[in-house]
């Protein structure tokens, strides 16, 4: 199980695309969908040093692949692939 209560506060957009970026080729990181709100995504990113937790919002990013459920739920994590994530406004 995935656990995310020691993640403190949130990191933003361009936090998460230098991590995405550096983690496509990292075989121990992994990146969770937590749950979505109206305005945004969460997400979590994991290695066995650390976690991170990502609020994104949904004008920067697009998830697809992925049965949405509300952040508050406290659903399970789903864990994303790079097809699932979809960077918004970029070339």
């Amino acid at each position: 199980m995935l656990v995310t209560a020691g993640c403190a506060s949130f990191k933003t957009i361009d936090e998460f695309k230098k991590q995405w970026n550096q983690s496509i080729s990292n075989s121990a990181e992994s990146w969770w969908y937590l749950g979505e709100s109206s305005e945004a995504y969460y997400l979590l990113q994991s290695n066995p040093a650390h976690k991170s937790k990502y609020k994104i919002s949904k004008e920067k990013l697009k998830i697809t692949g992925v049965l949405p459920f509300s952040y508050k739920e406290g659903l399970p994590p789903v864990n994303l692939k790079s097809e699932n994530l979809q960077l918004l406004g970029e070339q």
